[in-house]
């Protein structure tokens, strides 16, 4: 074995470690979460491990053990289009907006169709010819054109579904970046700054199928270039992990007083009459800005109205999202205490944090962005 087979199989492993050891964490920390949107979020995640995890161990035995192709190949297309639709529902759960459906289960077709035709397909299929299909771009020596031009679609296939839904993902995100400051005032675990991150990082998914297609397999595989894509797969599997372990993160959820109506919840006539006095004579008693995992719904509860028209009572009637809005209470104590004058950095941090700001990163963000209010 040279040394370039021993540097691939080294860079291939790399990933397929990587996905294993997240499977792990994700799972001692699975039990931990409660409500339905984590679960599926964890659930999401962990499959897109294991398919990681797969596709880069099928890698490493193309390298080196060509012969179990034959068993495992024709599964291989489906998991290919797998990770990029499991990838994109984790990105949805996330972002998702009370008011949308759930995941659409038509996301599987095409995946589905692709494992039905192509195991269906390779029952008929000698193993030689597998090997070979699995092997070479070049249809020519293949007794089984038509399959040989069928099992190598793959990777423009792969290449093609991951573009569509980075886009779809990336879409997503931006929404979800405009809704998100109208409802959390946690700017830390509210950032979708790494989820953007995680899907931009995914763009060698695009271009490792379309280097296959152009150079042929085992060529690319044991490419020097391989392993730049390597360690790119290996920073967007360890962000996913250590973010969503680490519940940095908010998903947008119902308001408690919308899902259990009852007679002390006004109808919409009465949630016209909330206006400024009511509104701040609840902040200045209760100062729900000090919590700094404060989200609107908590606000709802009090106030007995819904996220939507409190959203917009505060965005009309202050000229700010709900973010800048608590962010502003905040600032306005910083001031008094003179923070940036009297106080030693420990001590400012722990101000910082009893004023309802995650961090002072969070504070100066904050400051730096509401210098007018």
């Amino acid at each position: 074995m040279d040394n370039t087979v021993i540097l691939s199989l080294l860079t291939l492993s790399l990933p397929a470690i990587t996905a294993l050891t997240c499977i792990v964490l994700l799972m001692s920390f699975y039990n931990k979460s409660k409500d339905a949107n984590t679960r599926s979020l964890y659930s999401a995640l962990l499959f897109f491990f294991v398919l990681i995890a797969f596709n880069w161990i099928y890698g490493i035995l193309y390298v080196c053990q060509c012969e179990v192709l034959p068993k495992i190949d024709p599964f291989i297309y489906c998991t290919y289009l797998l990770v990029q639709v499991t990838l994109y529902r984790y990105t949805y759960i996330l972002t998702s907006l009370p008011e949308e459906k759930k995941f659409s289960k038509k996301h599987y077709i095409i995946p589905t169709a692709v494992l039905l035709i192509t195991v269906g397909w390779s029952l008929f299929i000698p193993d030689a010819e597998k090997i070979y299909s699995a092997t070479h771009v070049d249809p020519t020596g293949s007794h089984f054109p038509f399959y040989h031009a069928w099992v190598n679609t793959r990777y423009w296939g792969r290449a093609i579904l991951s573009l569509i839904y980075m886009v779809l993902a990336v879409q997503r995100i931006m929404r979800y970046r405009r809704e998100i400051a109208d409802y959390s005032a946690d700017s830390d675990r509210s950032s979708s700054n790494w989820l953007l991150l995680s899907v931009l990082l995914m763009l060698p998914m695009v271009i490792i199928p379309l280097g296959i297609s152009l150079f042929g397999p085992l060529n690319a595989l044991t490419s020097v270039g391989w392993i730049i894509p390597a360690i790119l797969i290996v920073i967007h599997m360890v962000v996913l992990c250590y973010f969503t372990i680490t519940d940095y993160y908010v998903i947008i959820e119902e308001n408690t007083t919308e899902n259990n109506i009852d007679a002390s919840v006004p109808t919409t006539t009465d949630m016209i009459a909330l206006n400024k006095k009511i509104f701040e004579e609840y902040i200045s008693r209760k100062k729900p800005y000090l919590n700094p995992m404060l989200k609107i719904t908590d606000l709802c509860v009090d106030l007995h109205t819904n996220r939507t028209y409190l959203s917009a009572f505060i965005n009309k009637g202050y000229g700010m999202n709900f973010r800048q809005y608590v962010n502003s209470l905040r600032l306005k104590d910083a001031a008094k205490l003179q923070l940036d004058n009297e106080y030693s950095n420990e001590e400012k941090e722990e101000l910082i944090r009893s004023l309802g700001f995650g961090s002072m990163r969070s504070y100066l963000r904050a400051r730096n962005g509401n210098a007018t209010i």
